[in-house]
């Protein structure tokens, strides 16, 4: 790509569970390899290693043992664009507003990921 004059960039997500810590220092070690072989790096802020008692979010969604919700983030982002879009017609009939089509097609793809009738706005 690069003797092309091209860049190209990808983004991928990696989620490790271990059942001791043994198990889990082993998976890490092959990802970091793994990883520097193809000269990647971790995103700092977004990586997490613990017990998942913690919890973590992943996709958008908070994962807990026993629970499944859609993570704090998630909710601000959703709020923060529904303000953009509102502010930019304000009035503007709900049902045919792009906020209207956002709102709608967001709820749809929480409860995507969501139990049936579930729906969980995890508060942190």
């Amino acid at each position: 790509m690069e003797q092309l004059g091209l860049f190209y960039l990808r983004y991928m997500d990696v989620v490790v569970l271990a059942a001791s810590r043994w198990k889990l220092r082993k998976a890490a070690r092959v990802v970091n390899q793994t990883l520097d072989g193809l000269q990647l790096e971790k995103h700092p802020g977004k990586t997490f290693i613990g017990k998942i008692e913690r919890g973590f979010d992943f996709l958008g969604y908070h994962f807990r043992p026993g629970r499944l919700a859609v993570a704090q983030k998630t909710v601000e982002g959703f709020v923060s664009r529904a303000i953009q879009l509102y502010e930019q017609k304000p009035g503007e009939t709900f049902d045919s507003s792009r906020l209207g089509t956002y709102v709608h097609r967001w709820f749809r793809w929480v409860r995507a990921g969501l139990p049936l009738g579930a729906l969980c706005l995890d508060p942190g």
